[in-house]
């Protein structure tokens, strides 16, 4: 098995004649303005890769719960705990992954999702 996946050209919506080379056996996170192809880039590899995706925006952290200098702390704004109990750690053992996204609307978390068991891509 390779070292990594690589995509070459890949044109989907905001995605322009892209090249990508994403290691295996690692975590892999997305990231980029609003607009910039993300989601569109996750829809991508889910399909090509029968992989789960996981949004980050689901481990938003209430604002009472977020350090005072928060914008200035990377990822100041997530759940990390939340995340990796949620989801890392199941995955890591391959069971299946129950999380619980956080509402923004509401400020609290939303009802449990059930994630069926994949292998790590």
């Amino acid at each position: 098995m390779e070292d990594s996946i690589q995509i070459k050209g890949a044109r989907v919506n905001n995605l322009k004649n892209i090249d990508l080379e994403i290691p295996r056996g690692k975590l892999v996170v997305i990231t980029g303005l609003s607009g910039s192809g993300k989601s569109s880039l996750g829809r991508a590899l889910e399909e090509v890769f029968s992989c789960t995706l996981v949004h980050m925006d689901d481990y938003y952290m209430p604002l009472e719960r977020r350090e005072k200098d928060w914008l200035d702390i990377p990822a100041g704004n997530m759940d990390l705990e939340r995340f990796r109990a949620e989801v890392l750690e199941p995955a890591r053992r391959g069971e299946e992954i129950c999380y619980r996204p956080f509402d923004c609307q509401k400020g609290a978390l939303g009802e449990g999702r059930m994630l069926p068991r994949s292998a790590l891509v």
